[in-house]
């Protein structure tokens, strides 16, 4: 299916949105339009404080019905036609490039999963979508994109930090572990705090000190770490981190590896105001080339990484 047939089946879903927004648009100025009018009428001083209170007043409710209205009836729609959208692009895109593909739009991982991993920080806010469960060269994966924020609130104003916002990647290792390793970026990850002592891990460092520079290493089985980040592996880990140009944090742990890519952007998400193009297509295409890439560097000679 060629971008045109793809754009064809969408037409219909994105003339439903941008009806729903020129309705609501009306709407909206159609009442503002009543409120004020109707302040003129209750006052010969339009700009009298008896007229502006009724006025701001009128504006604050009518904002807030305007809210309700844009939740229950054009939201919806919105995520329908992404919906539909990523069905017919990332879905298709994926089972090109791997095998026993399983995608849904609207999930990804669990928030607890994630904090007793210890991937990254999480708040008290917490959202992920576009899972993608599949298989490459005989290596079961799973993605998904994810946003970790904090908001807290004074009485006046609210403010948000974002813990993570990006893709995280689990994959089969393919080497037997049975502890608890975590390498976390010694950037951004790091500013906040060191993460959870999950499974009562502490801090190590390796004799690779390029390595301690760039990493932040956690594990409650420090021979363990040893054999696994061999100064061959450690080496694949600053090759792929230097050529993807993001903060990281992985977790090694019972012979799987959980990577935390620090994109700050949602991969898979289509504009509902114009045609998928080739840009979008493009963006999923490096999605998937970084996943392959990932999976190749991490086990490359799998049987060198048995040990």
């Amino acid at each position: 299916m060629n971008i045109d047939e793809i754009n064809k089946k969408l037409k219909p879903l994105r003339d439903e949105v941008t009806r729903t927004l020129f309705v609501t648009g009306g709407l909206m100025l159609g009442v503002t339009i009543f409120i004020l009018l109707a302040s003129n009428t209750r006052s010969k001083d339009p700009f009298s404080p008896s007229s502006s209170s009724f006025a701001m007043f009128a504006f604050i409710i009518w904002m807030l019905i305007l809210l309700a209205i844009t939740n229950f009836l054009v939201q919806p729609k919105i995520r329908a036609y992404k919906e539909k959208a990523k069905i017919l692009v990332n879905k298709t895109l994926f089972e090109t490039a791997f095998t026993n593909v399983d995608y849904v739009p609207t999930q990804g991982f669990d928030q607890d999963a994630m904090q007793q991993l210890g991937i990254m920080e999480t708040g008290n806010r917490y959202s992920t979508n576009d899972f993608v469960r599949g298989e490459y060269n005989g290596i079961t994966f799973e993605r998904a994109d994810v946003l970790s924020e904090n908001v807290t609130n004074n009485g006046k104003t609210s403010t948000t930090e974002t813990y993570f916002h990006g893709q995280v990647i689990m994959f089969d290792f393919h080497k037997d572990t049975t502890g608890y390793i975590r390498i976390r970026d010694a950037g951004w990850f790091n500013k906040f705090t060191d993460g959870p002592r999950t499974d009562d891990s502490r801090k190590i460092k390796f004799e690779d000190d390029r390595f301690n520079k760039q990493w932040a290493t956690f594990t409650n089985n420090e021979q363990e770490a040893y054999r696994v980040f061999t100064p061959h592996f450690m080496e694949k880990i600053n090759e792929f981190r230097a050529r993807l140009g993001y903060e990281l944090s992985m977790v090694v742990k019972d012979g799987v590896v959980y990577l935390g890519i620090y994109s700050s952007h949602d991969v898979m998400e289509p504009s509902v105001y114009t045609d998928v193009d080739e840009g979008y297509v493009k963006e999923i295409a490096q999605e998937i080339a970084t996943i392959q890439y990932i999976i190749d560097t991490l086990t490359e000679n799998k049987e060198y990484f048995r040990g």
